[in-house]
């Protein structure tokens, strides 16, 4: 019998304007010897659907890796498997999201593990209403449904970002920017984007 699953999105500048959009301009530029014209064959002969779509598997594995450990299940399968990306019609106001899958209960051992202070914190910094933004949600968690199956894929998310903070303290989302920036972009990915290029289409004879 299959285990009921809940979706969570995990943090990610998304692909517009982003440490990661530049990630693949640069390499790309670079693989490409800085020459506008074999720059542009290049980036027309990819498809950046695809690409992005291995390019977010990465980093989710990456992230599960570095940031997740205390929900690695004893097997050693991961206790959040990849879901999906979702992508934006225009980029006016959104970018790209990822989400992951949860097994259940794992999701209630996490809310468990969570200090309660944290929760409300994440709940607070997530959804309070301010210039330019209106949240649908309140920020206080204690006005939501007692039912947490009740909650829908953004309060669920809280819950991991709330976990984030209960192990990682209150300075985890500055924490996870900077290994965004440093680790991932600077050290992580470069040695993966030949590979994510390859499979989305880069044809790697060029000619000099």
């Amino acid at each position: 019998m299959t285990k009921p699953t809940i979706e969570v999105e995990i943090p990610f500048a998304g692909f517009y304007y982003s440490v990661h959009d530049s990630a693949m301009d640069t390499h790309l530029e670079v693989f490409c010897d800085d020459d506008e014209d074999e720059i542009e064959s290049a980036f027309r002969s990819i498809d950046w659907h695809k690409a992005n779509e291995l390019y977010a598997k990465f980093y989710f594995d990456q992230f599960l890796q570095d940031f997740l450990p205390r929900l690695i299940d004893a097997d050693s399968s991961p206790a959040i498997e990849y879901g999906h990306r979702w992508q934006p019609a225009e980029y006016n106001f959104a970018t790209d999201r990822i989400f992951g899958v949860v097994n259940a209960d794992v999701f209630e051992r996490m809310f468990e593990q969570c200090d309660r202070a944290a929760l409300d914190a994440e709940a607070k910094r997530l959804f309070t209403s301010g210039p330019g933004f209106m949240s649908f949600y309140s920020p206080r968690m204690a006005d939501w449904p007692a039912d947490r199956s009740a909650w829908d894929v953004n309060q669920n998310s809280a819950v991991l970002y709330g976990w984030l903070r209960t192990f990682g303290g209150s300075d985890w989302l500055q924490e996870f920017q900077a290994w965004e920036m440093d680790f991932f972009y600077l050290d992580c990915i470069s040695d993966n984007l030949d590979e994510i290029f390859g499979s989305a289409g880069l044809n790697f004879e060029r000619a000099n």
